[in-house]
């Protein structure tokens, strides 16, 4: 609603001043031209102007719905500054190490926080990012210079989002921004919690895997803050991140290999009827892709065949080397590409 009132202001400003300029330009045409200046500056004296009553009313309402349209059109309109402060950002990286990209801000993710956080109704996602846009703070020769680390977010109405007052808009982007940023780039120590509490849900055939990928998110964080400090060391337990990330590593590759084999070799299982099903299910996938792989692997052994002996043996190509040392390059011709094939698809059937 607020929208489609400051459109008809700004029309009722625009008539208003059309018809003023359109009546001074009768006026300005009926006068003598002999006199035409005389007669323009008496016209502006105090005395004049009071006895044109419709200058003055025109002139008041021009002033009047002005001053509306200029309040409300500052209302619906908007922008902020976002400033990237942390280290990397000199650089144009994210935290982690990634390129920073600023259409982010205006990511699906964050603008559905943003119309959450400042509980914006009957508006979508589509029509908030309309009404949104970003650029980064500064002239055009900083930006070719340096590495923007400030951006501006700008909110201009139209008829789709009409009722939302801009400041709560901006505001409410750059929190939900904010937020994303924290948690997307920011050590969430709580996945390190691992209480095993759902273990028993899982058949002992399926523990490698759960208890491989509750390792990894523990090499995970090692391997990342062994990159940041590899000198650190513990000085409770003598730990270095490399020496954890190391040991868990150990425990994936040999100790849960050990448990796998354990409870394949004993046929362990809390539901037997569904693991044989699964087993019938590997072994027949397995089959497929056995017989699959030895088909192609006899397709380029009969193609390997077919290659003239003589031709295969003077495929060379006079070339020099880095030191301008001359040479004959013997180039890899069909024979050569099969018999790679051939060796790819040999051991994948083994």
């Amino acid at each position: 609603m607020n929208y489609y009132l400051l459109t008809a202001g700004k029309m009722m400003v625009f008539l208003i001043f059309v018809i003023m300029c359109i009546r001074l330009l009768f006026l300005f045409l009926k006068k003598r031209k002999k006199y035409m200046w005389i007669e323009l500056m008496n016209a502006l004296k105090p005395g004049r102007v009071v006895k044109k009553g419709w200058i003055v009313v025109f002139t008041l309402l021009f002033l009047f719905f002005s001053t509306i349209v200029a309040a409300e059109s500052n209302q619906q309109s908007a922008s902020l500054n976002i400033a990237l402060t942390y280290k990397e950002a000199s650089n144009g990286l994210n935290p982690n190490g990634s390129r920073y990209n600023m259409s982010d801000i205006l990511s699906d993710e964050v603008l559905e926080n943003a119309i959450s956080y400042g509980g914006f109704s009957g508006i979508t996602v589509a029509e908030l990012e309309n009404a949104l846009d970003i650029e980064p703070a500064g002239s055009d020769k900083d930006l070719n210079e340096l590495v923007s680390t400030q951006f501006i977010l700008k909110f201009k109405n139209n008829k789709n989002v009409g009722n939302l007052s801009g400041k709560e808009v901006v505001h409410s982007v750059a929190y939900a921004y904010r937020d994303w940023f924290i948690n997307k780039y920011t050590a969430n120590y709580s996945i390190l919690d691992i209480p095993f509490d759902d273990i028993k849900t899982y058949d002992y055939p399926e523990l490698e895997s759960y208890l491989s990928n509750a390792i990894q998110i523990i090499c995970n964080y090692s391997n990342s803050y062994y990159e940041k400090d590899p000198a650190f060391l513990s000085a409770k337990t003598g730990e270095s991140f490399f020496s954890i990330n190391s040991k868990a590593w150990d425990i994936n590759n040999t100790g849960l290999e050990s448990l796998s084999s354990y409870i394949l070799s004993n046929g362990l299982s809390t539901d037997r009827k569904a693991y044989m099903s699964r087993l019938r299910y590997e072994y027949t996938h397995n089959t497929n892709n056995y017989k699959r792989d030895i088909s192609a692997y006899h397709v380029r052994l009969n193609a390997i065949s077919k290659y003239d002996n003589d031709m295969a043996t003077v495929v060379y190509i006079p070339t020099y080397d880095t030191d301008n040392t001359f040479y004959m390059s013997k180039t890899k011709i069909g024979i050569d590409h099969f018999s790679a094939d051939a060796d790819s698809f040999s051991s994948n059937a083994a």
